[in-house]
């Protein structure tokens, strides 16, 4: 996933492996040059969870990456922050486990199952808040799409997210993306349409806003 800061730096944020362990790294691109030597963000762990990375631009122009965690002690996933504050050349803890509510990673399918499948991260600033969408899949089989999100909104710029709502079960949702304009937010996904799958974008004016409420 890439960002660009004012200076109109790309940095990428990505996951690789070293020898079996997964990794989080990022690269820089300066305005007209060259890509730059690779950086460690998370140091390689040994984990089945993807960190399905996401990352948004502050006022500051500081980074803010964020990613999934897993406690499998008790199939519990919960989401780490790790902050910028020079285009990417290095990075710091920033906040870890910051979801107010963590959520479940029971892998067990069927009627009921409160488990879910973790998914892409995507997150975006606006007017003193963060929006966070987690592109999940429910593994209770009773509802209509498994395929759903979960929506948190910060107000003290990450240090912790609430959690808004979790998609209904008639509602197929999958792949957003959270973009912020003047406005407020914007959220792109793919949903069902008349006859087929459809890109649809809703629009919040504010983190707290239920994107079912639009």
């Amino acid at each position: 996933f890439a960002v660009v800061t004012a200076a109109q730096s790309v940095v990428c944020v990505y996951q690789d492996t070293l020898a079996g362990s997964k990794r989080l790294r990022s690269r820089t691109r300066a305005r007209d040059g060259a890509w730059g030597s690779a950086v460690t963000i998370k140091t390689a762990l040994v984990t089945a969870q993807d960190y399905r990375v996401g990352a948004c631009v502050l006022p500051d122009d500081s980074i803010l990456c964020c990613f999934w965690v897993v406690d499998t002690a008790v199939d519990e996933a919960n989401v780490t922050i790790y902050r910028s504050t020079d285009a990417g050349a290095s990075w710091a803890l920033y906040a870890d486990n910051c979801l107010k509510t963590g959520i479940s990673t029971d892998s067990t399918v069927g009627s009921g199952a409160a488990g879910y499948e973790l998914r892409r991260l995507r997150m975006a600033y606006h007017g003193g808040q963060l929006c966070l969408v987690a592109d999940v899949v429910s593994r209770n089989t009773d509802l209509t799409y498994r395929d759903t999100y979960k929506q948190f909104a910060s107000d003290d710029l990450g240090a912790s997210f609430s959690l808004v709502e979790t998609g209904a079960s008639n509602v197929l949702f999958v792949a957003p993306s959270v973009l912020a304009d003047s406005a407020g937010f914007l959220v792109l996904y793919v949903g069902f349409g008349s006859s087929a799958n459809q890109r649809r974008l809703v629009r919040i004016g504010d983190a707290f806003t239920p994107l079912s409420s639009v």
